[in-house]
């Protein structure tokens, strides 16, 4: 994936740990304010009618507006109704991401859940 050494600083410049590239999908949604890249996120496809969006990322290294957030939002939405998924999933404890959602008509699925993870 071309653009996981940048995923790889944004997550290092906020303290996240990064994501083995081996369990990202192929397709990165970038925003660029037309100087430099500003957010960006994933869509994992699946064999099923949802999609999950994931990894929203800012560049710590640029005053983002979250505005910019709202248009990957937008375009994911899109194109996920152009490939046929009637459902996206995502989670997120950020505000600024949660407020971006709801804006792009994302719905509060659950509240107080814990994620678990299993390595095989």
């Amino acid at each position: 994936m071309e653009f996981y050494p940048t995923m790889v600083k944004w997550w290092e410049g906020h303290n996240f740990p990064s994501l083995p590239v081996v369990f990202l999908p192929e397709k990165v949604f970038i925003f660029n304010n037309g100087k430099e890249d500003t957010y960006c996120c994933t869509m994992y496809k699946t064999d099923s009618l949802l999609a999950w969006v994931a990894w929203q990322i800012s560049n710590p290294d640029v005053k983002s507006n979250s505005d910019e957030l709202k248009e990957i939002f937008i375009t994911i939405t899109n194109y996920a109704k152009e490939l046929g998924y009637k459902l996206l999933f995502t989670t997120t404890k950020h505000e600024t991401v949660i407020e971006k959602l709801l804006e792009t008509d994302f719905n509060i699925g659950d509240n107080n859940v814990n994620h678990y993870l299993k390595s095989i």
